[in-house]
């Protein structure tokens, strides 16, 4: 635990305090509420949870959608749509002005050298994040009634 801190601090622009699952939850990871926004009778939740499922993008964000305003963990909620990142600004989320958007500042893995080195037939190749920033957008229409 304490290497995974570590690590995303260093990672990450911003201090990051991540929350920790039920051992017995199928999905366990550390998460982070980074935005909760009002969605018709329900919230919706921006979260990113170091759970990427790519290669050399360790980082998941997600929409969640608690619509009939129950009180459930945040994790036990549907997820409506999601991104893999390599690394992420959290401080850089906003939600457009029509509130029908967000975006945030994210990299991806630079899988063009990973796979320059394994054709070099290095034994352990390692995943680095892209210089470049891109820009990662999820809709928030049609979120609940």
């Amino acid at each position: 635990m304490k290497h995974l801190f570590l690590s995303l601090s260093i990672l990450l622009s911003t201090p990051v305090a991540f929350a920790h699952g039920d051992s017995s939850d199928q999905s366990e990871s550390d998460y982070r509420v980074l935005k909760t926004i009002e969605a018709g009778q329900g919230k919706a939740f921006i979260v990113a949870r170091e759970d990427g499922h790519l290669l050399g993008q360790p980082y998941q964000v997600e929409l969640r959608l608690n619509c009939d305003a129950s009180d459930q963990d945040v994790m036990n909620l549907p997820i409506k749509d999601s991104f893999s990142v390599c690394d992420m600004k959290p401080e850089s989320l906003k939600i457009n002005k029509s509130q029908t958007a967000i975006a945030m500042k994210t990299k991806m893995a630079d899988l063009d050298s990973y796979y320059a080195q394994v054709e070099q037939g290095i034994a352990h190749p390692e995943v680095s994040c892209q210089e470049k920033t891109t820009i990662k957008k999820i809709s928030l229409k049609n979120l609940c009634p």
